[in-house]
Parts: structure tokens; C-alpha cells; sequence
């Protein structure tokens, strides 16, 4: 990768807006992103980003810390419910939604409190200021919540990819970049989930 590129510069992008440049305009060679930001935009095709890591698809869940949420609407009307302040966020605001959608509940028949992270919707739980949020299980959550208290939303949300820009058939940049992935992913500190990375039409050397 040194033989490529001279520097690094990295960016951590949390504003939408400034996500959707980024993949827009193929500013990037080397992006982690939702794989409808791609499909979106069409920049696999426009950019030749084409996508060599992924992680595993996850589970949403209403949480609460009393009681077990319940998908129904009697339930769900008047509740104070967390969501992440991002649309494109699956876990915290798509998949909720949706569930108030087919509950034929509008956002006026609950109180809707947004947060700009996950750790946010969880410390508006623990504060009691929202009575569930919508978000994804995470280890950490086992010294403050308890499992017996989320409920699935029943639906499977699509892990973060690694995409590589490939304007050219820059084999070895693929190849060498996939070892550095699957790398990372064994020494991450990052929770367990990171460690399990699925590495997208391997290179040779790789897959033996």
C-alpha cells in the first residue's frame, strides 16, 4: 500500500450531508459505509467502488430497562421512544419506522426523542428520559440492560462494508488491503462483533 499512496488522510464523517459527498463526488479510495449509500448513489458503477470486506448483518431491538417492549400499537401509543437522528441509520430510525408504519401509528401519536449515537439512546434510557430506544445488542449492554427486556424488531440489518475504489484493475492495492482488514479485525479492542470479518472474493494467497 506505501508503494501507492505517499499519505493517509482519513476522515470520520458523522453529518449526513458530508457522508454523501464523500461517496457522491468518489472522493475516497478506501470507505466503511452502509451498503445502501452505495446503491444509492450508484457509485460502484460511477467509481468503480467495489466491495472487498464485510461484516456480519445484526438484529434491531426495542429496548427497554422494566419490562419486555410489545409490537403492538396499544403498547407503543403515547411511549417516549428513542431514535438516532440520522434517516439512514437501519437499526435506529428505518426499522422503528417501519414498525410504527405497519402499526398504523404516526410520529404525533408517540413522543419521538432523537440522539446523535447509540451510546446517546442509551444514557436517555438510563436517565429515564425516553421509555425504549431502538438500537442494536452490543456486549457492554450486559453490565447495564437486560436481554429479557428488547424485544426484535424482526429484521436483519446489513453490516458495514469496506469498499475499495477500482477505477483501475489494481490487483495487488485489492489484495493487499484485504490482509490488512482481516489483520486488523484479529487485534481490533473494538467489540467482538469487528472481529468477524468476511473477506469478499479473497485474493489466492488469501483463501489457502
Amino acid at each position: 500500500m506505501s508503494k501507492q499512496f505517499g499519505e493517509i488522510v482519513a476522515y470520520w464523517q458523522t453529518e449526513e450531508r458530508d457522508i454523501l459527498q464523500l461517496i457522491g463526488k468518489g472522493v475516497v479510495d478506501i470507505m466503511l459505509i452502509k451498503e445502501n449509500f452505495i446503491q444509492a448513489f450508484g457509485t460502484d458503477t460511477t467509481y468503480s467502488y467495489d466491495m472487498v470486506a464485510s461484516y456480519a448483518d445484526y438484529d434491531a431491538y426495542l429496548m427497554s430497562v422494566r419490562e419486555k417492549p410489545l409490537l403492538n400499537k396499544e403498547y407503543m401509543l403515547g411511549k417516549r421512544i428513542g431514535l438516532i437522528d440520522y434517516p439512514t441509520s437501519r437499526s435506529g430510525y428505518i426499522a422503528p419506522m417501519r414498525l410504527l408504519k405497519d402499526l398504523d401509528l404516526s410520529p404525533q401519536q408517540v413522543e419521538i426523542v432523537y440522539a446523535k449515537s447509540h451510546q446517546e439512546l442509551r444514557n436517555l434510557l438510563v436517565s429515564g428520559k425516553v421509555d425504549l430506544i431502538s438500537t442494536f445488542w452490543q456486549e457492554e449492554d450486559d453490565l447495564d440492560f437486560s436481554r429479557n427486556y428488547t424485544t426484535s424488531l424482526k429484521e436483519k440489518i446489513s453490516g458495514s462494508k469496506w469498499y475499495l475504489k477500482m477505477l483501475e484493475k489494481n490487483t495487488d492495492l485489492r489484495c493487499e488491503v484485504q490482509a490488512v482488514l482481516a489483520e486488523l479485525a484479529e487485534k481490533t479492542e473494538h467489540p467482538r462483533y469487528y472481529h468477524n470479518i468476511t473477506i469478499v472474493n479473497p485474493c489466492q494467497e488469501m483463501s489457502q
